[in-house]
């Protein structure tokens, strides 16, 4: 029987805070989502957001979805080496040398590929960011919203993403 072990306490609150952070943000952007559609848009169908509104439904449902599968390497080794904390020691890779004949090259990807939880964090991220830039875009473009919004709102998807990569930095980029 296969045990599943945890990585450390600290990627335990890490998983436990982006979860909570991540489903608020899910939440709001369902409720905007609801609020963009009851917007007075324009008849004309070349103002229509009908294309903006489906785009940023697909990516809420998305960043859902991977939030879903976030959680489980988020806070159990799965074999992946970044993912999972390890260092490569001095002789590691004549360690992968010695078992050559047995591993397959995708097993070998597997293991020095990106960290699956950072970038299943990163992805989903985007997408919520993603589907507010659309939106917001539109609504400055038919006149819904002040063009002098849009530093603020291109200040505030900044100011998250240095967040998203601070946050990184302290859970994934340190060392034993």
């Amino acid at each position: 029987m296969v045990r599943a072990k945890f990585i450390s306490l600290s990627r335990i609150w890490y998983a436990i805070i982006i979860v909570i952070i991540h489903l608020t943000l899910v939440y709001f952007g369902i409720k905007q989502c609801y609020f963009n559609d009851s917007l007075p848009w324009p008849k004309s169908t070349s103002l229509s957001p009908k294309f903006e509104l489906l785009i940023q439904k697909i990516c809420l449902l998305t960043s859902l979805v991977l939030l879903f599968l976030f959680i489980y390497p988020a806070l159990f080794k799965i074999g992946n080496l970044s993912n999972d904390n390890q260092q490569l020691k001095i002789n590691h890779f004549d360690e992968t040398r010695i078992g050559k004949s047995k591993k397959s090259i995708c097993i070998s990807f597997w293991n020095h590929f990106f960290s699956l939880s950072s970038t299943l964090h990163l992805t989903m991220s985007f997408l919520i960011i993603i589907s507010s830039l659309l939106i917001d875009a539109k609504q400055i473009m038919v006149g819904l919203k002040n063009p002098g919004m849009i530093n603020r709102i291109i200040a505030i998807n900044m100011l998250i993403i240095i967040l998203i990569a601070i946050i990184t930095q302290i859970f994934f980029c340190r060392g034993k």
